[in-house]
């Protein structure tokens, strides 16, 4: 069995981010939200006033992306699935802003994949996860 050690899936999209730093059976994902509760019930005309370089229309896509970044180990491999594509891709947007934010980030990012992860499992998302990761 690959083992991810330090190596890392991470399924983003814009309900969330659930990264996996193992492939054991049974590992559990750090989940991560993207936006903080309390703002979930604000207006959209005032997140749309407040709009600048690296928000979404839900704001708070930097606290969410940058929650992302510290969700890695330290070195090691990373594997993205996300959903969707163009402007509105929770993936593309992350790895345009990791880009920007975090240079040094994209050679530790192995790939992404555009991936239906709402009709796949954990155990099926880590194993496909083994199939694109560096075997150790």
């Amino acid at each position: 069995m690959n083992a991810l050690n330090d190596r890392c899936l991470v399924v983003l999209d814009h309900a969330g981010a659930r990264v996996f730093c193992s492939d054991q059976r049974g590992s559990i994902a750090q989940h991560l939200l993207p936006i903080k509760p309390d703002r979930r019930f604000r207006r959209a005309r005032d997140d749309w006033q407040s709009r600048e370089p690296g928000r979404t229309r839900r704001g708070g896509a930097k606290d969410y992306f940058a929650a992302v970044v510290r969700a890695f180990p330290p070195t090691g491999e990373i594997l993205i699935f996300g959903t969707g594509k163009g402007g509105g891709s929770e993936l593309e947007q992350f790895v345009a802003w990791q880009k920007q934010h975090h240079p040094g980030l994209s050679v530790r990012i192995t790939d992404t994949l555009v991936v239906d992860h709402h009709h796949l499992t954990e155990p099926q998302l880590l194993a496909l996860a083994r199939g694109f990761l560096t075997p150790v």
